[in-house]
């Protein structure tokens, strides 16, 4: 019996739109989702790895000190597009002049910034993302400008000692490792790893899950028309006789 309903509604798959429209439209949306959902991500990611192409910069101390940031930055491949000419007090009066230019990072030096370095204290600065709507990948790219900046702040604070950029960056070479407990194993990475790991293998059962979906949508459907039209019965009672 059940052979024969398989067989049978395998051709109904084939030539019933109203069982093989459902999968057809699932196959057509899931590339397009995938799109959708990859697109932007790697847009943010290529952009938080490569580093934004410029900065909108608004120079309120007018120091050496903020003069020699943006050359840093200028030297470090990045665009640095000055918008103090448009600032009459607000930020606000400056990020619309930033987002004409396509920038989206504007970076405002403020007042102080050069005599906080020059007292060996923290200066003060203000990173604006320019954002067109909230998504979980707005904002990446103000963390390479963010590097930059501290970068050259250490630099300068560390001048005239016998410490490297590196050495105040990281101060301690840590090594890493895992014990699972249960298995008297020990790995030779931390437990980030084995998370991504872990998470990378919940994978395969949602697959199948989704396989398993998708053959109980069909069955559920197939079984439906067939009752709708008063076929079903007709089908069992074949199967029986045969028997």
């Amino acid at each position: 019996m059940i052979r024969a309903l398989v067989a049978k509604e395998a051709k109904d798959l084939l030539r019933d739109p109203r069982i093989l429209l459902p999968f057809i439209l699932s196959a057509v949306a899931m590339p397009v989702i995938a799109i959708v959902i990859f697109l932007p991500m790697q847009s943010a990611v290529q952009q938080a790895v490569t580093g934004p192409k410029a900065v909108a910069v608004l120079d309120l101390d007018k120091t050496a000190y903020s003069q020699g940031l943006l050359s840093y930055l200028q030297s470090s491949g990045v665009q640095v597009v000055d918008v103090s000419g448009d600032y009459r007090g607000s930020i606000q009066d400056v990020v619309g002049n930033a987002s004409r230019h396509n920038v989206k990072v504007l970076l405002v030096i403020e007042k102080g910034f050069g005599g906080s370095i020059t007292e060996k204290r923290r200066a003060k600065v203000q990173l604006v993302s320019v954002i067109e709507e909230v998504t979980i990948f707005s904002g990446m790219q103000v963390a390479p400008i963010q590097e930059l900046v501290n970068n050259y702040a250490l630099q300068l604070l560390i001048k005239g000692s016998n410490l490297t950029l590196d050495i105040v960056q990281k101060p301690l070479n840590i090594t890493s490792t895992t014990y699972l407990a249960s298995k008297k194993t020990m790995f030779p990475c931390g437990p980030d790893l084995l998370m991504g790991l872990s998470m990378s293998a919940l994978l395969v059962p949602i697959i199948i899950m989704g396989v398993a979906m998708t053959v109980m949508q069909m069955s559920a459907t197939s079984m439906a028309v067939e009752n709708e039209e008063r076929t079903l019965e007709t089908l069992l009672s074949a199967r029986a006789l045969k028997t």
